[in-house]
């Protein structure tokens, strides 16, 4: 106790010797103040406060529905770039519990580790038990294509009383779609759906054509654009340039899917030639256009498959 009192003398006298009355005397305040609020705070038991019922609706945690996204392939495929992992990842930020069913295994030569803010990121094989425990009225299944492999989903989206969005990401009818589309699975979306959105204009077109042909009425379209993740590409952060992009008198990149048949190739090498000075940098998965890549021009540079975090 004496040494304790003494060091306490020692650390008064040495802030009057520095400071001067004045501001050891508001050092002591300070120094009683928070002692006595640890003091009080510690003393206090919290289990006893009563809450006014006025109050009580800002700390009760909302109870929000399951989002369910039923997608072709996994969250990790393109980087993590494609747009049901972009939903995913924004459907967990705004509170909601977010489940993540793929029908295809990854087909790429790299399996990025990335974080997925998901309660479950099923394979759909294993996933038809665990959604029929799951899921209730109000929960949301979303879709992103018209695949026979999601009938048995749907099946349990509506037996639960669940709402449904068709979302058309893609012109399924086209080699895109050659494993995916389903013309009985797309009506038996369209006639279920609760709400059908369209990525693309010409994809609301495609969707508001396809109502006409099932004779489905009442079904607005509604037009969804991609949008941007605006956390990750913010103008106010710098970032240093990529040690492996190679630069031009004008510097142009790609970052994506580099097949099926509405990715003109065409297009790149044309203007390649036509612009030596110019630098083409195409990222993604170059493992299946071995062909395509060694007949590229020089300027045409392939920097492989990369997280979308890193762009």
């Amino acid at each position: 106790m004496k040494n304790k009192l003494s060091n306490k003398m020692g650390q008064l006298i040495k802030h009057i010797k520095q400071d001067g009355m004045k501001d050891t005397f508001m050092w002591l305040y300070d120094y009683a103040a928070y002692k006595f609020s640890i003091q009080k705070n510690t003393q206090s038991d919290f289990s006893n406060i009563e809450i006014a019922e006025a109050e009580l609706k800002y700390l009760t945690p909302k109870n929000k529905p399951n989002v369910f996204i039923i997608a072709s392939i996994p969250y990790y495929d393109i980087g993590g770039g494609q747009r049901c992992s972009q939903l995913a990842k924004t459907f967990h930020i705004m509170g909601y519990n977010v489940l993540y069913v793929y029908a295809f295994k990854s087909s790429e030569h790299i399996k990025f580790d990335l974080p997925m803010p998901l309660e479950a990121h099923l394979y759909i094989e294993d996933a038809y038990d665990f959604i029929e425990q799951k899921a209730s009225a109000g929960d949301l299944f979303l879709f992103e294509a018209p695949s026979p492999k999601f009938e048995k989903i749907l099946d349990i989206a509506i037996a639960k009383k669940a709402k449904i969005c068709y979302e058309s990401i893609d012109n399924w009818e086209t080699s895109l779609g050659s494993t995916v589309y389903d013309a009985s699975m797309l009506k038996r979306l369209l006639t279920h759906a609760t709400v059908l959105t369209g990525t693309a204009k010409p994809l609301v077109q495609q969707l508001n054509g396809y109502l006409e042909k099932f004779k489905i009425q009442n079904k607005p379209v509604l037009y969804s654009a991609n949008a941007v993740d605006d956390e990750m590409f913010c103008g106010l952060k710098h970032h240093a340039k990529p040690e492996d992009l190679v630069s031009g008198k004008v510097t142009l990149l790609y970052y994506g899917s580099l097949w099926g048949e509405w990715f003109d190739w065409d297009i790149i090498f044309q203007l390649s030639q036509r612009h030596p000075e110019y630098s083409f940098n195409i990222i993604g998965d170059y493992s299946n256009i071995g062909t395509i890549r060694r007949k590229s021009p020089s300027n045409v540079h392939f920097l492989g498959l990369k997280k979308q975090s890193s762009l």
